[in-house]
């Protein structure tokens, strides 16, 4: 297999350099480093061009013509990739040096996969290894493991793109995006050992709660999230199933080709029916605390809280504010 790594710039020039000592400290070398510069102020490109000189492996780097923002210019290095796998990075990390070979073995090892994602370790410094993992973060706050999404832990067959590329930058992140659709064809897998070190230095464009490095809870969510209307997020993630069902559909000979027809038809069925649970989750939380009562005991026996958090999240529709004026088209 051939291997890129497709790294987006952005004024990384304080961290970029130890990024790119890592790529050359793999024990599997890259066969290219492709990079976009999205229009970098500081010596981001001098950096560069002094690692393509005396690189191991080729490099090609590309400035855009504007600012596409980090999920457009994601997008851009993607699409210009050469490798069977496209490891996908940002600049300001630490790559461990086994992470690219470990990697290739899954793929190697099944076929079917689209996507490989490994955990991480949040860090304020590049070399220390141990303390918190993303992961660890996000089952800590009592969400599932298809729930982990990062960008630059995730590595994608190119064949995948096909059915991704465009991204639908609008409406969600370039990584949620690739993953998702990955766990939808029932085709990634979680490596849970860490294979990088993620720097948490303050300017990163990712902020969420699971990056903390201090040990997180339920109840941490709770207090941050409380028990306001989701409407708006609830909205968004019914456009992003129907979307991803449309993409498999229209890619339905594609993806049976890649997957199997099997998964391709269960992922279209599971997709319908999470649009079909958002829609009313929605149609439910419109209702009065009440009225509400039947429609969520409706669903969870169901069993349609299991394309949530079970349980915890029927009760928490029990008891979030109503949602009124939803406008949305009812579903059935």
């Amino acid at each position: 297999m051939k291997i890129s790594i497709a790294m987006a710039t952005y004024n990384g020039a304080d961290f970029l350099e130890e990024q790119l000592a890592s790529f050359v400290s793999q024990s599997r070398l890259p066969d290219e480093l492709v990079v976009c510069d999205d229009g970098s102020t500081d010596d981001t490109l001098a950096i560069l061009e002094r690692f393509s000189e005396d690189s191991p492996f080729m490099v090609r780097i590309y400035q855009n013509d504007s600012n596409l923002g980090f999920s457009r210019n994601f997008e851009r290095v993607i699409s210009l990739c050469e490798g069977d796998l496209i490891s996908l990075s940002d600049q300001d990390d630490v790559w461990l040096e086994n992470k690219l070979k470990l990697i290739e073995m899954q793929f190697v090892q099944d076929g079917t996969l689209l996507a490989v994602i490994s955990n991480q370790y949040l860090s304020a410094d590049s070399k220390r290894e141990g303390g918190r993992t993303k992961l660890e973060n996000i089952l800590d706050l009592g969400l599932g493991s298809d729930s982990y999404i990062s960008g630059c832990c995730t590595v994608i067959k190119s064949d995948f793109l096909k059915m991704l590329l465009p991204f639908p930058c609008g409406l969600t992140t370039y990584d949620a995006w690739i993953n998702l659709f990955a766990v939808r064809l029932f085709s990634r897998y979680i490596i849970d050992e860490p294979l990088q070190l993620h720097r948490r230095h303050g300017n990163n464009a990712s902020g969420e709660l699971w990056n903390s490095q201090d040990q997180i809870s339920v109840w941490t969510s709770i207090k941050l999230f409380g028990l306001d209307s989701c409407e708006e997020g609830w909205k968004k993630s019914l456009n992003l199933e129907r979307l991803i069902y449309d993409r498999i559909y229209e890619n339905r000979e594609v993806a049976a080709s890649l997957v199997g027809r099997d998964r391709v038809d269960l992922a279209l069925t599971e997709t319908h029916a999470r649009a079909i649970f958002i829609g009313k989750r929605i149609n439910a939380a419109n209702l009065s605390p009440w009225c509400r009562i039947p429609a969520v005991i409706k669903l969870l026996f169901g069993g349609r809280y299991r394309y949530a958090s079970g349980l915890k999240s029927a009760i928490k529709d029990l008891l979030r504010k109503r949602v009124v004026d939803s406008k949305l088209p009812r579903l059935e």
